[in-house]
């Protein structure tokens, strides 16, 4: 998290944008930090791909007879992260996302206090998301390109 917070800032300041140039991407693990990140720095958008609530609570799902609890430094709670954000929200989920299944981002998405855009690809895995019929369009116009 001090890491990315460091290389935002840095850019920033190095190409005199602003934060509101900034469209922050994450995907999987990345949009826990993507999500922490925008909950303590103005962005313009956040899009988020395959995105969960609370690593803690997918990994009690995928490994229900591991003390995951302990097993995980890092608990990235985006829902409790997500009511601090402050700019548009996109989530493209995989429906038959076998990594993070899609109720996770359906819970993530219901934690946000700013408008979201949620789109769900059924059938769609974890890592062929991208494959999807449709998904270059939703991924376009997520990033408003």
């Amino acid at each position: 998290m001090g890491d990315s917070l460091a290389i935002l800032d840095s850019v920033l300041k190095e190409t005199g944008r602003t934060p509101d140039d900034v469209i922050l991407v994450g995907q999987s693990l990345g949009s826990g930090v993507a999500t922490q990140i925008a909950s303590v720095r103005h962005v313009k958008k956040l899009v988020l791909l395959v995105p969960f609530d609370s690593l803690l609570e997918t990994a009690r799902g995928l490994f229900p007879y591991l003390p995951v609890r302990l097993l995980l430094p890092d608990h990235f709670r985006s829902d409790l992260a997500a009511p601090k954000v402050a700019c548009p929200v996109s989530i493209l989920a995989a429906g038959a996302d076998e990594v993070i299944p899609p109720h996770h981002a359906k819970r993530l998405r219901d934690c946000f206090s700013v408008p979201v855009s949620y789109q769900e690809f059924p059938g769609a895995m974890h890592n062929t998301i991208w494959l999807s019929p449709g998904f270059d369009k939703a991924f376009s116009q997520s990033i408003g390109y």
